[in-house]
C-alpha cells in the first residue's frame, strides 16, 4: 500500500474483471497527505509568529466603526 506509483494498486482494483480471480479486499494504496485542519493551524502558528498574538479590543474599535440604531 506504500508503492509510489498507483499501477499495482489499479491491478489489485480490476482483479475480479478477470473471470476465476478472486474479489480483493482491503487497502491498495496509502497516499500520506495534509489535512485540512492541520494545514490551517500551521496556517496560523505562520502568522501569529510574523505578526504576533492579535488583540481583539483594538481590531473591533479601530478604524471604520458605526452604530446600528
Amino acid at each position: 500500500e506504500f508503492d509510489e506509483t498507483p499501477t499495482r494498486s489499479i491491478i489489485l482494483a480490476t482483479l475480479e474483471s478477470i473471470p476465476g480471480m478472486p474479489t480483493p479486499i482491503g487497502i491498495f494504496r496509502e497516499v500520506s497527505k495534509p489535512t485540512y485542519d492541520g494545514g490551517v493551524e500551521k496556517q496560523i502558528e505562520d502568522v501569529t509568529a510574523k505578526l504576533g498574538k492579535g488583540d481583539l479590543q483594538k481590531t473591533l474599535y479601530s478604524a471604520n466603526t458605526w452604530e446600528v440604531k
